[in-house]
């Protein structure tokens, strides 16, 4: 048996998703052990998103753990980007859920930030300097291609962005590696059960990442 998810308590012994449980009781006797439900969770993701509909009428399932909120046309309703995504955290906060957030221009990077860390709202012009500290894994780049990159010494997407750049009159690497990733078009999002076409249509939507970092959904 393996862990699927931490809580805070047992991030802070140093355990981690996918260690084998006799390690982890060798280093935390008291360890608490729950059994995965994979379906209670989904579930409970689902539950969540549709209490997320007083934001928006538009949430998709974003994997397992996160959702995205397309809040287009609806901020407004709320003060603003700022306050809507406050409001939502305190919200999720007050029901016990441990949530990062963010609000971006795509999908991909209102993703890639809330799972990686980042700013909580970030404009169009401070997408690439949001992205620059992020691992490449906030890309959803395959792990032989990101091990591939670490071996030449590219381990963030700082890193990446100007060799993409070079690269780009003659080849398609900046789209493949940067593009599919979090400087995406405002309609992809990879893994995303899109609730309607509508989102497909939208030209530049304002796009909230909603997601547990484990324990909230999984422990």
């Amino acid at each position: 048996m393996r862990l699927t998810a931490l809580d805070e308590a047992a991030e802070r012994f140093g355990l981690r998703i996918g260690q084998g449980l006799a390690e982890a009781r060798a280093i935390c006797a008291a360890l608490d052990m729950v059994e995965a439900d994979p379906a209670a969770d989904r579930a409970f993701l689902e539950a969540i998103a549709d209490w997320c509909d007083r934001y928006t009428p538009l949430v998709a399932l974003d994997g397992e753990d996160g959702l995205v909120l397309d809040i287009t046309g609806c901020a407004h309703l709320f003060g603003g980007e700022t306050c809507l995504v406050d409001d939502l955290a305190e919200r999720l906060t007050g029901f016990g859920l441990a949530v990062q957030l963010s609000v971006a221009p795509t999908p991909g990077l209102a993703r890639a930030v809330s799972r990686f860390g980042g700013p909580r709202v970030i404009l169009g012009p401070d997408a690439c300097a949001a992205l620059a500290p992020l691992p490449v894994a906030a890309l959803r780049l395959e792990p032989k291609t990101i091990m591939d990159l670490a071996r030449v010494g590219l381990k963030t997407v700082g890193d990446l962005i100007p060799a993409a750049s070079a690269l780009r009159p003659c080849s398609g690497w900046t789209r493949s590696w940067v593009g599919k990733g979090s400087l995406s078009h405002p309609g992809e999002c990879r893994h995303c059960s899109l609730p309607s076409d509508g989102w497909q249509n939208r030209s530049s939507p304002r796009t909230i990442s909603s997601i547990s970092p484990g324990a909230l959904l999984r422990a």
